[in-house]
């Protein structure tokens, strides 16, 4: 869970968050770099650990939770199909496709 908000997040603009960038210390590990990223993984780890305590099994609810309670407009990135992969599950809301980006850029 926490390597999506990792690996599958971008820019505002639409750069995708990765280690190509040799100035930014690997970056899309990297908690401080765009550091929602990080604060919002965790509320989604908290969420899904109270699931598993009640025994809930985890479908992506979590991360619908976390982006309704959490993702506001001055959050830094948004979340590569996001929207697809919570629709899919039958989750839907406002909030994923402020939070959603299908297309990405990568900076060369």
């Amino acid at each position: 869970m926490t390597d999506a908000f990792a690996h599958s997040t971008t820019t505002k603009d639409g750069y995708l968050i990765d280690h190509s960038n040799p100035d930014a210390h690997q970056y899309a590990d990297n908690t401080d770099y765009y550091a929602s990223r990080y604060k919002l993984a965790g509320k989604a780890v908290a969420y899904s650990m109270q699931s598993l305590k009640d025994d809930i099994m985890l479908d992506g609810e979590e991360f619908l939770k976390t982006f309704k309670n959490h993702y506001t407009e001055k959050t830094t990135f948004k979340m590569v199909r996001l929207k697809k992969y919570l629709n899919a599950n039958g989750y839907s809301g406002a909030v994923l496709s402020e939070a959603n980006i299908d297309n990405y850029k990568k900076r060369s």
